[in-house]
């Protein structure tokens, strides 16, 4: 059966051709004339399907302006012994980053106004004592900074070089760093102490 003979083709190749490549076979090694649309048809009616190839992606846009290293290998990659020959090559691919800080605001915004739930108080509440006023403060600071650093990270992705936003991810870490300890300090003033344990009348503690 014509079916059988496409399932064949299809193992032998490892489930990775497609229509066209199990019609040309079908037609030079096995000496049978289908029409490939019939061929499609049938490993679409038997779930017998090739593999897809990804679109290709550019990770590295040279510059032709900027100042080239001194090829010191004359491009011979290829060493007679061990530690002669050292090489490297560093990709630097930019990512939406940003819309994971959106979705951090978004879901504390959502939480805080919309459901009157503080996720702050309620993932640190059973190590932190603080005030109502205090637990509302930080979760605002957090909305307010994850926006920053949505819109900061789109910005740079979208109207910077590579080199620029590579740049950026290794010195941006400066804003994380600055907020947090802000945000240290803050809560530092405002933590409430425990209260200390009552000693029993006529006891020892």
């Amino acid at each position: 059966m014509l079916t059988g003979k496409i399932a064949a083709i299809h193992r032998r190749s490892r489930d990775t051709y497609g229509s066209p490549n199990i019609h040309a076979e079908l037609a030079d090694d096995h000496g049978i004339r289908v029409g490939r649309k019939r061929v499609a048809r049938l490993m679409r009616q038997n779930g017998i399907r090739g593999a897809t190839l990804r679109k290709y992606v550019v990770t590295t846009q040279s510059d032709p302006q900027a100042p080239k290293p001194i090829d010191l290998v004359e491009r011979r990659f290829f060493a007679d012994a061990p530690d002669q020959l050292w090489v490297a090559d560093m990709t630097y691919i930019p990512t939406w980053s940003g819309w994971l800080y959106l979705a951090m605001a978004l879901a504390l915004a959502l939480a805080l106004w919309g459901f009157g739930k503080n996720f702050l108080r309620i993932m640190l509440g059973s190590q932190l004592t603080l005030p109502d006023f205090v637990w509302h403060r930080l979760t605002v600071a957090w909305v307010l900074y994850c926006v920053f650093m949505a819109v900061l990270n789109g910005y740079v992705a979208a109207f910077y070089s590579t080199d620029a936003w590579a740049n950026f991810k290794l010195w941006g870490y400066v804003f994380p760093v600055a907020f947090i300890v802000g945000q240290g300090i803050y809560v530092a003033r405002h933590i409430k102490d425990e209260p200390a344990a009552e000693t029993p009348p006529g006891g020892s503690t």
